[in-house]
């Protein structure tokens, strides 16, 4: 429980001087912010503070929990994060590791009953080793817009 608060106390003091609002229109200070996620809920995403790509894989989940890649594409954002197309195939990551990254997430998809089509969205960047790192990010179950343009 000490390591708990610690660390609670550190983004109480951290996150309003480093927060980088993504949707100004909505939310225009960290204030704002804060007073809907207080009554509400919501979603503080980290960045790591390198250049930063963004992955994606479309899995199919069939109904004996066989998963299948069905396409892979890079996302494409503002400078404030707003996401604005994507680009087919994806050409950021090295493609065994978001492969395999993706296929686990899926088979853990499948274990829960979860069928049909999901999307894993990844961030890949170097770290100080210069060795490219993956991090799941987002999972999306049911049929987007990136699955139809594929289709």
């Amino acid at each position: 429980q000490a390591a708990v608060n610690k660390v609670l106390e550190e983004l109480v003091r951290v996150l309003p001087r480093k927060v980088e609002m993504a949707h100004k229109d909505l939310f225009p200070t960290w204030d704002a912010f804060l007073d809907t996620f207080t009554r509400v809920g919501g979603v503080i995403e980290a960045v790591p503070p390198a250049a930063v790509e963004s992955p994606s894989v479309n899995l199919f989940i069939d109904p004996t929990g066989d998963v299948s890649i069905h396409s892979t594409h890079d996302h494409m954002f503002t400078a404030d994060y707003h996401y604005v197309g994507a680009t087919f195939p994806q050409q950021t990551a090295n493609r065994r590791a978001l492969n395999a990254a993706s296929l686990a997430v899926g088979k853990v998809c499948a274990d829960k009953g979860i069928i049909g089509h999901v999307s894993v969205d990844f961030v890949a960047f170097r770290d100080n080793d210069n060795q490219q790192r993956l991090w799941a990010i987002d999972l999306n179950i049911g049929v987007h817009d990136t699955v139809v343009s594929f289709e």
